[in-house]
């Protein structure tokens, strides 16, 4: 998808909000669990809203310089299972717009590294790999002196490709590195990975990423946050 103007842009990122927010309340009802999901919709679109317009100027580089369509539309998914996650556990406004803005940008590096790799629909090979994963450290370098930009934010753009056992980029960092806003960002990245199609690959179904995430358990999640997130979503 090629936006031609921010206000373009704005108007997909409000319509994905309401098409996540809207998934999530569909796996409520099959739990009969309707009345716990009204009032965390209304607040997860509020903040997603009004943190967009916070980063508008920097969106409009974003979506409009690289025409990134599917970094964007999955940076703002992303956000969104995070912050109703967040709200749900009941974190305080600051730790919920710090979440939400790092999950929003927790791509954004990608805008620095080349268009033909970023664009490839054929598998990467071990070059465009290694290629991929300067963009968590461009991502930070970009917005390390960016006073408007909270630190949790920060980290999670830095981060959010580490693992708990010190296996993930781009420094190597373990558990005891690594915050709740960071692995939150973690786990809501994969599992929207996986269910999204991808140039190289089609989405898998969402039973079928999160049995794929369980694997992961021990390696990339810790398994009490992987079980409470996954049930706050209905994914468990």
């Amino acid at each position: 998808m090629l936006f031609k103007s921010l206000s373009e842009a704005q108007s997909v990122a409000v319509s994905l909000v309401k098409e996540e927010l809207n998934r999530i309340h569909k796996r409520y009802n099959l739990y009969d669990k309707e009345h716990l999901v009204m009032s965390l919709e209304h607040s997860t679109f509020e903040i997603m809203l009004s943190n967009f317009k916070e980063l508008q100027d920097i969106f409009k580089h974003n979506v409009l310089e690289i025409n990134n369509g599917y970094t964007f539309e999955h940076s703002v998914k992303v956000a969104t299972m995070a912050v109703f996650v967040a709200i749900f556990m009941g974190l305080t406004k600051d730790e919920i717009d710090g979440i939400c803005k790092g999950c929003l940008l927790h791509d954004y590096g990608k805008m620095f590294l080349d268009y033909e790799v970023i664009h490839k629909n054929t598998t990467l090979n071990e070059n465009d790999i290694l290629h991929l994963r300067k963009h968590c450290m461009m991502g930070f370098n970009y917005f390390i002196n960016n006073p408007d930009i909270p630190i949790v934010s920060k980290q999670i753009i830095l981060n959010h490709h580490e693992n708990l056992d010190g296996t993930g980029y781009p420094r190597g960092l373990t558990i005891k590195s690594l915050n709740f806003s960071t692995q939150l960002c973690s786990l809501c990245d994969v599992y929207d990975a996986l269910a999204s199609d991808r140039p190289y690959r089609s989405a898998v179904p969402s039973s079928s990423a999160v049995t794929m995430m369980k694997k992961e358990i021990g390696v990339k999640f810790d398994k009490s946050m992987f079980l409470i997130i996954m049930r706050i979503l209905c994914l468990d």
